[in-house]
């Protein structure tokens, strides 16, 4: 998170993904990795990898919002929609 908060996004990439090598069902270094990757502008990453933290845990409430953040960054509205509903229940 360090690496996140002083917007170091590719090392916070490297970082996660290093992470979910070592233990790939993490939902939080998947989040994690959403977040580095919307720093970015990266925002098809971002969903891959938010919607992996919501396989995880389906009511994830961080990831589906951030999820429907890079939705809505896409102009993906249906699906901005989707989540945002999981997220409000």
């Amino acid at each position: 998170l360090a690496q996140l908060k002083e917007k170091k996004y590719e090392e916070s990439v490297a970082s996660n993904k290093k992470a979910l090598e070592l233990r790939p069902e993490w939902p939080d270094a998947y989040n994690n990795l959403g977040l580095a990757y919307a720093g970015l502008g990266r925002w098809k990453e971002a969903v891959t990898a938010y919607s992996n933290a919501v396989r995880l845990v389906p009511d994830y409430a961080g990831a589906l919002y951030n999820l429907g953040h890079a939705h809505l960054q896409l102009g993906q509205m249906r699906l901005l929609e989707r989540s945002l509903r999981k997220y409000a229940y």
